[in-house]
């Protein structure tokens, strides 16, 4: 027997607001590859990207508030409505990061070197691996938790991955001859790209403790 009422509607809330993250995430991957392409300079076709990184940000934020609303109009237990709340939080931050990359380097008119905007591309490219195995994992930890814990692992070797990327690519920055602030803008930024897959572990992690409660 679950635990909560309207199981397959909250399940259904999760789902979606996490396809919106996927989808803001290859929107941030767009307009940045856009951005590099253009020389790093700040044009129309660059602002349209961005808008619509917002827009699938605003959008996140929409279901996660109906989310929220349905969790208080009883349809699901008390006992575990602070955890699912928590879950779709740390989804939402992955979303307000994405963002607030986007923002980062666009705002900011940030020059990205030649030498290392591949090795930036693979660390989205392994974050994005990390946000399809972490989508598994949220339409599975209600359901069948063996194998939402084999998604949640790939999160997880993911994020091992980026962190391991990031380190060396910020090693790379400053081998650079370049100025200091311009090491540390990169630095900088390096780090929030990586925050994704930081972000993906620790949505993964809630689902855990989640399942645990479930067993229990």
């Amino acid at each position: 027997m679950g635990i909560w009422r309207n199981e397959e509607k909250a399940e259904e809330y999760i789902i979606n607001h996490f396809n919106l993250v996927i989808e803001e995430f290859n929107y941030y991957t767009d307009c940045l590859k856009a951005y590099f392409d253009n020389g790093c300079n700040v044009n129309d076709v660059i602002v349209e990207k961005v808008e619509k990184v917002h827009k699938a940000e605003s959008k996140c934020d929409s279901v996660r508030r109906e989310f929220k609303e349905f969790l208080y109009e009883g349809g699901i237990l008390p006992e575990v409505r602070e955890d699912l709340m928590k879950l779709i939080d740390a989804n939402d931050r992955i979303a307000n990061r994405i963002e607030y990359i986007t923002d980062f380097y666009t705002l900011q008119k940030i020059h990205i070197f030649h030498s290392i905007i591949d090795d930036i591309y693979k660390i989205n490219e392994e974050s994005l691996k990390g946000l399809l195995a972490l989508k598994d994992a949220l339409s599975l930890f209600l359901k069948d938790h063996e194998k939402a814990k084999e998604a949640i692992l790939t999160v997880q070797k993911s994020e091992h991955i980026v962190d391991t990327y990031e380190r060396k690519l910020i090693i790379k920055v400053f081998d650079m001859n370049v100025s200091l602030s311009e090491k540390m803008i990169l630095r900088e930024l390096i780090n929030l790209i990586g925050d994704v897959s930081d972000f993906s572990e620790n949505s993964g992690d809630i689902m855990n403790m989640i399942m645990i409660k479930r067993t229990l």
